[in-house]
């Protein structure tokens, strides 16, 4: 490309130009190989979504007459209990696990970490109201969900704020 040639075209029109001669050359030799195996590794660390089954003011999972559903994934589940779980120095989350069964939240599995000198029995109960308020956020009012569906076992004890460790 000459100089002069340079000093006629904007930056867009030089990036666009660049852009479409890369596409014209085509990919480097062997990238549709490397590409396949970083997809393939990804897929291998990554677990698949799980849909949950939104329930609607009355309890409901079909929200209208046409039967309409709406659903939420396991992981943002997951992301927004972490998030909520999170708040205080006295715990933290270890392992959150979801069990579905049918589409529907069957049971919630927490492992806790808590702080030494806080009273266990307490916390749990105040763990699960928290964990059920962000269900409730997420995914309606379930008739079948309630504390008994959240099992809460105690992993460790540390001193100190768990959240840190």
């Amino acid at each position: 490309m000459a100089l002069e040639h340079l000093e006629h075209k904007d930056a867009l029109d030089l990036a666009a130009d660049a852009a479409r001669q890369e596409a014209a050359e085509g990919a480097p030799e062997g990238w549709s190989e490397v590409a396949a195996t970083v997809r393939g590794r990804l897929r291998s660390v990554l677990d698949p979504a799980v849909p949950i089954l939104v329930h609607d003011a009355r309890g409901r999972v079909d929200h209208d007459d046409e039967g309409s559903r709406t659903w939420v994934t396991d992981r943002v589940v997951r992301t927004a209990l972490r998030r909520a779980l999170q708040t205080s120095p006295t715990h933290a989350p270890s392992a959150i696990r979801l069990v579905v069964d049918g589409g529907r939240l069957d049971r919630l599995e927490l492992d806790l970490v808590a702080a030494y000198g806080v009273e266990l029995r307490p916390l749990a109960d105040a763990v699960r109201a928290v964990v059920l308020r962000e269900l409730r956020a997420l995914l309606g009012p379930d008739p079948a969900f309630g504390p008994a569906q959240v099992a809460i076992a105690f992993v460790d004890v540390v001193p100190g704020d768990p959240r840190v460790v």
